[in-house]
Order: structure tokens, then C-alpha cells, then sequence
């Protein structure tokens, strides 16, 4: 089946990280490699992966936090560097189980064998509460007898799906060189939707029922700025709005970016009765910002401006990368 490579992004979490790698290390079908790369942590991540993980994973240490956009750039551009055929990407609170990569390359083989180049396959995630979590988007095509043809692989427990999350997504190599790599400047939110929704313009990837996942994210649910707790992530939401915004624009139907703007307008409007300023500033400031942004799609053979990254281990052998 090829070579595959995991590429874990991660920050200040190094417990969360230690489950994580865990479970990759126990995967029914191993990992060639593990990458994983480390956001500028300050709470020793970067001591821990060169002590306890050393000769089992190949890390990249940042100095400078690229935000996950800029992680995952890298990350992916590094495994595609390192000769990957498939790249097994997520954060670091995405715990697979044994089976989860067995089952993605199992989709991959029998769409293989119907002729069917799929850009990406996709994990089902649980929260830790036991629900469903970041489901991704299915593609409603039609068939010849104008029914939704969603359905034609469901014995096979596969989905089509137009776009998707980073947590537990497989992407072929080809995928990488045909679409190039996620939005760096995005910095954080959105940059996985858009980067699933551009390599799904000539045809759908697909969710793979029984490959599954825990996403033990801390704070369940759909973010939204009207209930956002930590005031910390409260200027992150900036880069939600105009990311989703962009994206919409580029991507959808005129009647779904109505919609969003809509419901733009409405949430700015709470916002300002509830007397929520700041927050409704961010709302109008990142909307605004989504029709002006214009980022570069940044392709494999673009020249790389790489912040400074330290490789702390080579990457394990083959045989001990499980």
C-alpha cells in the first residue's frame, strides 16, 4: 500500500501528546513514520519527544508558533519532502484507534479498485462525551436517476464527503502535488475546510465508517464567539470569521453565502444589544476581512521562506516506528 507517514501537530500539551503517540505507536498496520511538529512549546514538549520518544519519532521544533495552519503546512510539506505516499495528518488531542489507519488504507485499496482516485479519506471522531464530532460534509451528487448518491458505498461503510477536519485525515501524495498545501497565513480555523474543499473540486473524498477516533478536544462543540469561555482564544475568532468567509466565496453556491452573511449580520447584531463590543467588532473586522483576503496557494515546488526549525531525532526505522 505505500509508505505512510503521521505528521501530529502540537502545543503545550504534552500529556495529551504522550495518549496520542501511544496510539499511533500501537496501530494494527504501522506507521513508516512518525512527525511531529512542535509548535514553539514552552512546557517541555520539545525535552520530552528528545528523551522519551527518541530513535521512535522524528520531530521539528519551531521557535516562532506558526498558528496550526502554518504547523500543518509544514508538517505536511516535510513528509512529502521525506518521499511519503500517504500522509496521516492530525493534532495532538486525536487518539486513534488500533485499527484506524488499517481501515483507511483498506477504503483506499477497494476505491482503488473501482477506479476511483479519492484526494482524501477521513476518520469518524467521537468526543469524549461519546458523540459525534467534527463530521464532515457529505456530497450530495446525484445519480443518473437523479437520486443522491451518497449511499452507493455504504455497505463498504464509505461516504463521499466534500469537505473535513485534520483529525485523522490520509491523504494520497498525489493529492499534495496536484492541490499543493494548506493556507499557512490562515494561521488558525477554517485552514483545514478550505484546503478539503479545494482538493474536492474534481471529485469527493470519503469518510470511512469504521476507521474511528477520540478527538479529546478540551472544549466540546462548534466554537462560536457568542459562547466563547477563554478570553485568551477570544481574538482567534478574528481568523474564523474571515477564513470561513473566504472560503464560502470561493467555494459555495451564492444562496449559502447569503446565508452566512446573514447569520453574520444576525450574531453581530446579539452582540451589539448584549453590549458585547469587542466581540462584535471581531465578528464585523474578520467578516469584512474574508472579501479581501487573497492568500496564495502555496504549491510543492514553490520555494519555502521556513521559519527557524530545529530537527531534534532522525526519523525511527521502519521497524520501530510501530
Amino acid at each position: 500500500m505505500g509508505a505512510v507517514c503521521a505528521v501530529v501537530l502540537t502545543y503545550n500539551r504534552k500529556e495529551m501528546l504522550t495518549r496520542c503517540l501511544l496510539a499511533l505507536s500501537a496501530q494494527t498496520r504501522p506507521c513508516e513514520r512518525i512527525l511531529v511538529i512542535d509548535n514553539a512549546s514552552s512546557d517541555g514538549t520539545r525535552e520530552m519527544l528528545a528523551g522519551v520518544w527518541a530513535g521512535r519519532v522524528q520531530t521539528h521544533s519551531l521557535t516562532t508558533n506558526l498558528g496550526a495552519a502554518g504547523g500543518f503546512n509544514l508538517g505536511m510539506r516535510l513528509a512529502y519532502e521525506g518521499g511519503s505516499d500517504f500522509i496521516w495528518v492530525m493534532d495532538d488531542d486525536v487518539i486513534p484507534e488500533p485499527e484506524a489507519l488499517e481501515r483507511l488504507l483498506d477504503a483506499h485499496a477497494k476505491l482503488t479498485l473501482r477506479g476511483i482516485d479519492p484526494p482524501y479519506l477521513v476518520s469518524m471522531a467521537r468526543s469524549t462525551s461519546g458523540l459525534l464530532t467534527e463530521v464532515p460534509d457529505i456530497d450530495r451528487t446525484r445519480n443518473a436517476l437523479g437520486f443522491p448518491n451518497w449511499g452507493e458505498l455504504l455497505e463498504e461503510t464509505i461516504v463521499p464527503t466534500l469537505a473535513a477536519t485534520f483529525a485523522s485525515i490520509l491523504l494520497p501524495r498525489a493529492t499534495l502535488g496536484r492541490h499543493g498545501l494548506p493556507i499557512a497565513s490562515m494561521f488558525i480555523f477554517g485552514e483545514d475546510r478550505e484546503f478539503t474543499l479545494r482538493v474536492t473540486q474534481d471529485g469527493p473524498g470519503y469518510a470511512v465508517g469504521t476507521s474511528r477516533v477520540l478527538h479529546a478536544r478540551k472544549l466540546e462543540g462548534a466554537l462560536d464567539i457568542r459562547t466563547e469561555k477563554d478570553r485568551r482564544r477570544l481574538g482567534y475568532h478574528y481568523y474564523l470569521h474571515r477564513n470561513t468567509t473566504y472560503s464560502l466565496l470561493k467555494y459555495d453556491r451564492p444562496i449559502l453565502i447569503a446565508l452566512h452573511l446573514w447569520r453574520q449580520a444576525k450574531t453581530f447584531a446579539v452582540l451589539t444589544v448584549r453590549g458585547r463590543w469587542r466581540r462584535a467588532a471581531i465578528v464585523a473586522r474578520g467578516t469584512v476581512s474574508g472579501f479581501v483576503y487573497r492568500p496564495k496557494i502555496e504549491m510543492l515546488d514553490d520555494k519555502l521562506d521556513r521559519p527557524a526549525v530545529t530537527q531534534d531525532r532522525v526519523a525511527a526505522p521502519s521497524s520501530q516506528a510501530a
